[in-house]
């Protein structure tokens, strides 16, 4: 081959790149706004059943019964958007400190690690959530009077929609090299473990230190998303046995100054009292009074405040759904974590060794201190170095 047609064969291949990149990127937009809209939308529909559910039944003595089954299935899938639009936008929380401190080249592999080992998660879930959705077909919700699938079926479409978003992020990377690399490494890792299946029989709780400690570490360090990270390792568990902020030029507040802001936040301070009392006297219960405190806020910037920004409304409600649904889904692995070291019985044995401390009640009390609480520089790293993804 010669080098003209060396060339001429180069220039194609970017050329096919170039345009992939472009098709994947109008994809991801135009998909992408389609979810923001939908996440947008659950969030009003959520705070109007919730707070027409309190005017309802306290307003007019007239409860509406079915409110709470539509807003619990709404949020599930208010929190599964949610995720996605966290995941298109890179805002899942993830620890970067170690990322940060290679080089540019090194620093695009773990990215694109990450986005990798997320969607070797997502790919691992999607049967499961479909088998789950599927098999709440038959069961109808007590007040709506439907098939419980509209509210299962919100697992499988938000782990599906993630993992197109992935792969779309993985096209528009500008390094084809760094994307081969690195689900070549993750692809690499799966296999190893899957064929350790056997080694990881024998080793009974000792699994508990590889996954938990060892897989979480490893993936968290790395730059994996928290969420992915924990849900990598109760999935590999179950299936295989800073810098300081300059405040140098930061005047302090006179006192004219403190009380006047006083003044101004005194009905935003009104809130807290006013959701308490909500909760105390049967208003509203612990989940529909937080729209209360929305339609306050409302009313106190048009009213009160007399300023409200409607051009912002649309990016608060997005980002109200990219918030709720980046932590619920941290909450959602953690919580099958927790679930599966309660099943090893790992819970029992700890409990049994911390009640066998020699000193009494002074010994434990310590022990658990120590284990449950970490040092004041382990929180400021933590808090250094977690970020937005």
């Amino acid at each position: 081959m010669t080098a003209g047609t060396q060339a001429q064969s180069l220039e194609a291949a970017s050329s096919r790149m170039i345009r992939a990149q472009s098709a994947a990127a109008t994809i991801e937009s135009h998909l992408g706004s389609l979810t923001e809209i939908a996440a947008g939308g659950l969030v009003v529909a959520e705070i109007a059943i919730l707070f027409g559910g309190v005017i309802s039944r306290y307003v007019f003595d007239r409860p509406l019964v079915w409110s709470d089954e539509l807003a619990s299935t709404l949020f599930l899938w208010l929190a599964m958007l949610g995720a996605v639009i966290a995941f298109r936008r890179g805002e899942h929380m993830r620890m970067t400190a170690c990322v940060d401190m290679l080089s540019g080249s090194w620093r695009a592999i773990l990215d694109n690690l990450a986005i990798a080992a997320a969607l070797a998660f997502l790919l691992l879930m999607i049967w499961p959530a479909y088998q789950f959705a599927s098999d709440e077909i038959p069961i109808t919700t007590s007040a709506l009077q439907i098939s419980d699938v509209w509210r299962a079926a919100a697992l499988p479409a938000g782990i599906a929609l993630m993992i197109v978003f992935a792969m779309l992020r993985l096209t528009r990377a500008p390094s084809a090299m760094a994307v081969c690399l690195s689900i070549g490494v993750v692809v690499v890792v799966v296999a190893l473990f899957w064929l350790g299946t056997p080694l990881f029989h024998r080793l009974g709780n000792l699994n508990l230190l590889i996954f938990f400690v060892g897989v979480v570490a490893a993936t968290v360090f790395a730059g994996v998303p928290i969420a992915f990270a924990f849900g990598l390792a109760i999935f590999g568990y179950l299936a295989l046995a800073s810098r300081g902020e300059d405040l140098s030029d930061v005047k302090r507040a006179t006192t004219r100054e403190i009380a006047r802001s006083f003044v101004v936040a005194l009905p935003a301070l009104a809130l807290q009292f006013l959701i308490r009392a909500a909760v105390v006297e049967g208003v509203a219960t612990a989940t529909e009074v937080s729209t209360i405190g929305i339609v306050y806020s409302a009313v106190a910037g048009l009213v009160v405040y007399r300023r409200f920004d409607w051009a912002a409304l649309r990016p608060m409600l997005v980002s109200t759904a990219c918030l709720s649904g980046a932590i619920l889904l941290i909450i959602g692995t953690a919580t099958a974590m927790a679930w599966g070291l309660t099943q090893s019985g790992f819970s029992r044995t700890l409990a049994a060794a911390m009640t066998g401390l020699p000193g009494g009640a002074v010994t434990f009390m310590t022990a658990s201190i120590v284990a449950c609480f970490p040092s004041p520089k382990q929180s400021a790293s933590m808090r250094c170095t977690t970020q937005w993804w």
